[in-house]
């Protein structure tokens, strides 16, 4: 920035001089705080660009679950919790998820409160669920702001939830850049295998057939 001064009419002993300096002195030291007040802003513009942009570097995932379904396959001691889940990487890096889990949390008999983790399986093709329910396979690579959808499985033997005041389903993903989050099941919709039900109808029919 140039400062210009003007020139004061020279008189006797130069007492004009005295006369004009606290006014340039009052300019300059003006000018200099404007101009420090618009370099403080510049920088903190950029500061604040540079923690934007940081801030999207940072890994973090939005875990939503859209469907529940608890499914007993025929004759086995077992059932399968399944979550429909949509997975949303928010950050400029890309994640994945290396590992999903199933935190069962109940009450035992004397009233203590016990958590157990189960861990995301493959559906067995012997276990058909309709409708059809692919698993998701894990690692599931998910690139910067971009999600992935599918279901995470967990297999529930009988003898962890049988006679026993379970109060908590909570799916679990951990994301390979460190986060981990979480998403509590409150509702499930119930599928039993259908195969067991139609033969039972099956069966009462060709009995009273016989009967004829």
């Amino acid at each position: 920035m140039v400062m210009l001064c003007a020139t004061p009419p020279a008189t006797p002993g130069g007492a004009g001089w005295q006369e004009w300096i606290p006014a340039c002195s009052a300019l300059i030291a003006a000018a200099a705080l404007i101009v420090s007040i618009l370099n403080r802003r510049t920088a903190n513009k950029a500061l604040r660009l540079s923690l934007a942009q940081e801030d999207r570097r940072i890994a973090r995932l939005d875990l939503q679950l859209m469907e529940q379904i608890s499914f007993r396959p025929r004759g086995a001691d077992y059932r399968w919790v399944l979550a429909q889940v949509l997975i949303i990487n928010r950050s400029d890096r890309d994640g994945s998820i290396v590992k999903a889990e199933l935190r069962v949390g109940y009450l035992t008999n004397a009233g203590a409160r016990l958590d157990v983790h189960l861990p995301h399986a493959s559906l067995r093709e012997s276990d058909p669920i309709k409708p059809d329910v692919e698993s998701i396979k894990l690692p599931a690579l998910i690139k910067a702001n971009d999600a992935i959808s599918g279901w995470l499985s967990f297999k529930v033997k009988n003898e962890l939830t049988n006679d026993r005041r379970v109060e908590e389903y909570l799916v679990l993903v951990h994301d390979s850049r460190g986060p981990v989050e979480s998403s509590p099941i409150w509702a499930m919709r119930e599928i039993v295998d259908e195969e067991d039900q139609a033969a039972e109808p099956l069966e009462a029919n060709q009995g009273r057939e016989d009967l004829t």
